[in-house]
């Protein structure tokens, strides 16, 4: 897609986004430990964390803090989902 709306390819051009699409999938409810994920969450995943990116850029946040931000979300994720599965065992 970025090749295409940058019209040439570069070998590097994809770098970085790694983070942003694993934080997308863990956000719309794919567990990293196995199981399985919709797409509708996905869908969701992203449009949250690409508001979440485009106001940081609106507020002049510096893209390493963003990236930390990132991670944090993505730790917070996947907190949130051992927790919650813990609870469900329980029951």
């Amino acid at each position: 897609m970025l090749a295409a709306r940058l019209n040439s390819p570069e070998a590097v051009a994809g770098t970085g986004y790694e983070l942003t699409v694993i934080a997308s999938v863990v956000i719309g409810g794919t567990s990293l430990f196995g199981g399985s994920g919709t797409i509708f969450g996905t869908v969701v995943g992203t449009i949250l964390i690409g508001v979440l990116l485009n106001g940081l850029v609106l507020l002049n946040v510096s893209s390493y803090i963003q990236q930390i931000i990132i991670g944090v979300i993505i730790v917070l994720a996947v907190a949130f989902d051992t927790f919650a599965k813990s609870r469900r065992r329980k029951l």
